[in-house]
């Protein structure tokens, strides 16, 4: 038993253990997936100002005409440079959804959905918007998810 305690004393201290053992833990560690930061402010240009805009603040984000709109709880309507692309990348997917190819929507502004025809749901928010937004048959079940989480 003492030859045993000697033994793992020694290979414990041991430098070559010691470097082995930092460089399994940073293995490991980059093998954890990262967790991704997600912007909490988005610049948005308004005359010869750049305005920041909290996300929380945000209820959607729609192309209409080839131009990229914000709109916010309060009602108010930004004009943004960046692309949906590049918007729903930055955003945080608990808080937004892309619910087609021209609109991103806040979770807090979903006041409530409408099934239309083919299982096709219409969403209406809890803010005046009198585009329809739809979510097709097939990512009607991952949205439904997505609002319940």
């Amino acid at each position: 038993i003492e030859k045993y305690r000697h033994f793992t004393s020694a290979a414990q201290s041991s430098p070559e253990k010691t470097v082995y053992s930092d460089n399994l833990q940073q293995l490991i560690a980059s093998l954890r997936p990262a967790e991704q930061s997600y912007s909490h402010t988005l610049l948005v240009p308004l005359r010869d100002k750049i305005i920041p805009i909290s996300t929380d603040n945000i209820a959607v984000i729609h192309l209409s005409d080839q131009i990229l709109k914000l709109q916010t709880f309060c009602s108010e309507s930004y004009y943004i440079t960046d692309t949906l692309e590049e918007l729903q990348s930055r955003l945080d997917p608990h808080q937004f959804y892309r619910a087609n190819r021209q609109c991103i929507i806040n979770r807090s502004a979903v006041k409530d959905l409408t099934t239309w025809f083919g299982n096709k749901i219409s969403i209406n928010l809890t803010i005046p918007f009198s585009e329809k937004i739809l979510v097709s048959k097939s990512k009607s079940p991952d949205f439904k998810r997505w609002l319940t989480e």
